[in-house]
């Protein structure tokens, strides 16, 4: 798929209430000159980062793998979509392949203390 401009759906998956450690990567590969890749994590409805990445891509060829990851709850009734989304940022173009978006349902999640 070709990354476009601004923040573009790459995968989605509906995650029903609960705890998740969400996981997401793509191989983003450059098309034509130097690029700037944005990526993010997301729920539907919110448009608060869980977590964001970016790299640059140097040359034409160039690829390279974007891994992001989150722990977060869904309270949500009908659950939610956690979507990858990323943008290729002027003046090059990009491209993103293979992506993954895993959500892992955990009993809860313990932040530890200070």
């Amino acid at each position: 798929m070709i990354i476009p401009p601004v923040y573009g759906t790459v995968e989605s998956i509906l995650v029903p209430p609960g705890w998740y450690l969400i996981t997401a990567k793509t191989v983003v590969i450059g098309t034509v000159t130097a690029t700037l890749v944005q990526c993010q994590l997301t729920r539907s409805g919110s448009v608060t980062a869980l977590d964001q990445s970016e790299v640059t891509l140097v040359n034409p060829v160039n690829e390279t793998t974007v891994a992001l990851h989150a722990a977060t709850q869904v309270t949500t009734t009908g659950g939610e979509h956690v979507v990858l989304s990323c943008q290729a940022v002027y003046p090059g173009m990009a491209s993103s392949l293979y992506p993954q978006l895993n959500a892992i349902q955990v009993g809860s999640i313990l932040q530890p203390a200070p």
